[in-house]
């Protein structure tokens, strides 16, 4: 984002150029079907599963180090002891040319994005302050970059944005009229920088 670019929130989890086209098949099993989402870990695409005959989500992870598959190794073999109907299932993890994957249980629903612009960003208020912050992610210290205003869906990003593989941003919005009970304490939306955009990664809390 440069100095005088604009962010608009509701198109803040759009992707690059796919890497597959539909239809396509992966890892001689999963026809790739689209793209749900991107997180600070990588991406999910929704596949149907050519061996179980079901669909499936995909998610393909942004780390291919050894440390990398070492921790979805052991978050697999921790979400495969959890049975619990609020618990997305975790069917299986492989590998294809240097990518890393894991299939899951595919839950029809709304991504994050779609849910902050609905509930969020179109009651926001007219006018709102944001304080923006570098986020450390292991310690959770945040250091203030700068303040900005915004007007509904759009926000002046300042400057100073890190912009580097793996960087996180915290943005702590406020209600400048006081006019809104919902804004009256600060909300924390939190972005991770990846492969050259800005991913939305979390929301504190969803106001009212």
């Amino acid at each position: 984002m440069e100095e005088n670019e604009r962010a608009d929130w509701a198109a803040a989890s759009d992707s690059p150029t796919e890497p597959f086209a539909a239809g396509e098949v992966f890892a001689g099993r999963y026809r790739m079907i689209g793209r749900l989402g991107q997180g600070g870990m990588g991406d999910v695409w929704r596949a149907d599963d050519l061996v179980l005959g079901m669909p499936v989500a995909l998610k393909l992870m942004h780390s291919t180090s050894a440390a990398g598959r070492a921790l979805l190794l052991n978050e697999v073999r921790l979400a495969r002891r959890i049975t619990h109907p609020a618990v997305c299932r975790v069917f299986d993890i492989g590998e294809e040319a240097g990518q890393t994957f894991l299939s899951m249980e595919l839950v029809e629903g709304e991504d994050l994005a779609a849910l902050i612009h609905r509930r969020f960003l179109e009651n926001a208020p007219a006018d709102y302050r944001a304080v923006w912050f570098r986020f450390d992610n292991a310690t959770s210290l945040s250091e203030r970059i700068a303040e900005t205003r915004g007007r509904s869906t759009e926000l002046e990003a300042p400057k100073a944005l890190p912009r580097y593989d793996g960087a996180f941003v915290r943005i702590e919005l406020s209600s400048i009229d006081g006019l809104r009970p919902s804004w009256e304490k600060p909300i924390n939306v939190f972005f991770r920088y990846q492969q050259g955009q800005w991913c939305l990664v979390g929301l504190e809390r969803m106001p009212s």
